[in-house]
């Protein structure tokens, strides 16, 4: 069958319209023919993959990865770096406007990564029956053993050469830093070890078990891109929701006057008491952030949340449109459930200022956003 690309799908595909139902195509890009082969059909929704290309895109380019394709972890590769980041911006519109219902929403060009290949500082990897280490195979749970990841820090591939073959049977995480010259291997049931990376000045510790955000590079634009739309005084007392390893507390703590830091898992308050014992105004609670902010007495000028990619639970989108803060920067990496939360909180409290998109994540779909609100 033969399709011809109009638009842009959340999850990345290139939208086709054929005998009535919706298309989504794999490995496509906006404005090209192409001969598809279609692989699931549910009412008013097709997926497929193309058996090849009838008119290119300009924006097509060869992928350099010769996994590219089968594995999952790269969806765009075959577009070019300028694509994708107007791509992004177009997803993130897109998901202002349809689910958070924004009628003209303030998204603001993407920011490219200052390092679009080799930039991932960690990779979690399974273990096939031979002990060959890899990656999930696109829209499978069948594994793609693989010998090198360009996307990743060379650092990861020289640990992921050396163990390739010898996979534990619960699959390894490896991570890596470009700055301090670091890298772990953590694999389930042993004991946990601790890793350095530098951001924005500032060294931090990271327990193999604690998140940390997986574009260096990119953080500390996100750490700015915070920074800026707080608008921070000396005064200030600061709410660092989903605090993980203290990343916001650690590098704004010195700009004000006190920073509460609420986190759920217990290494990453562990790592986050650690990376800032240099800031004396910097307290940490340790549990949910729908059961710790309520029982909260203080008022705060300012406040970052870096929820999952679930996102904010309604216990807290309640407690900041009950108690609403001067200015509060919302991060996310899911445009659907940013733009889901964004909604009950402008029609609380609240008033969308701008929506700031960062490529934390190049050669896939997933995006980055920073978006800044201020109390009414």
């Amino acid at each position: 069958m033969e399709v011809d690309t109009e638009d842009i799908a959340y999850e990345g595909q290139a939208v086709a319209r054929a005998n009535g139902e919706v298309v989504l195509v794999e490995q496509a890009i906006p404005g090209e023919r192409l001969s598809v082969r279609v692989e699931s059909r549910r009412r008013g929704l097709w997926r497929a993959r193309p058996l090849a290309v009838i008119e290119a895109s300009a924006n097509r380019v060869e992928p350099p990865c010769p996994y590219f394709g089968a594995c999952g972890g790269c969806q765009w590769q075959h577009i070019a770096y300028d694509e994708q980041l107007r791509l992004k911006t177009a997803i993130v519109r897109d998901q202002l406007r349809r689910v958070g219902r924004f009628a003209e929403p303030p998204v603001l060009d993407t920011i490219p990564s200052p390092q679009q290949w080799a930039y991932r500082n960690q990779v979690r990897m399974s273990t096939d029956e031979k002990g060959r280490l890899g990656f999930a195979r696109q829209l499978s749970h069948e594994q793609v053993p693989i010998d090198e990841c360009i996307v990743s820090d060379p650092g990861i591939n020289r640990r992921l050469a050396k163990l390739q073959g010898q996979g534990p049977a619960g699959g390894l995480a490896i991570r890596a830093s470009a700055r301090t010259g670091e890298t772990l291997v953590d694999i389930p049931g042993q004991e946990e070890q601790v890793f350095h990376e530098e951001v924005a000045g500032r060294r931090f510790r990271i327990s193999a078990s604690s998140f940390f955000q997986v574009n260096t590079y990119t953080a500390e634009i996100v750490v700015e891109e915070t920074r800026s739309r707080l608008d921070l005084r000396p005064s200030d007392r600061l709410l660092d929701a989903y605090a993980g390893v203290g990343l916001f507390a650690a590098t704004l703590g010195s700009a004000v006057s006190e920073v509460v830091a609420v986190e759920e898992s217990k290494s990453a308050v562990a790592d986050g008491m650690f990376n800032t014992m240099h800031l004396e105004n910097v307290r940490y609670y340790q549990g949910r952030a729908e059961e710790v902010l309520p029982r909260l007495r203080k008022r705060f000028d300012a406040a970052v949340v870096d929820p999952p990619r679930a996102g904010l639970k309604p216990g807290v989108i309640g407690y900041l449109n009950a108690k609403p803060i001067s200015r509060l920067a919302y991060i996310s990496c899911d445009p659907s459930t940013l733009a889901r939360d964004l909604r009950p909180l402008t029609e609380g409290s609240y008033e969308l200022v701008g929506v700031q998109p960062v490529d934390q994540f190049p050669q896939t779909h997933h995006v980055e956003m920073v978006a800044g609100l201020r109390a009414r």
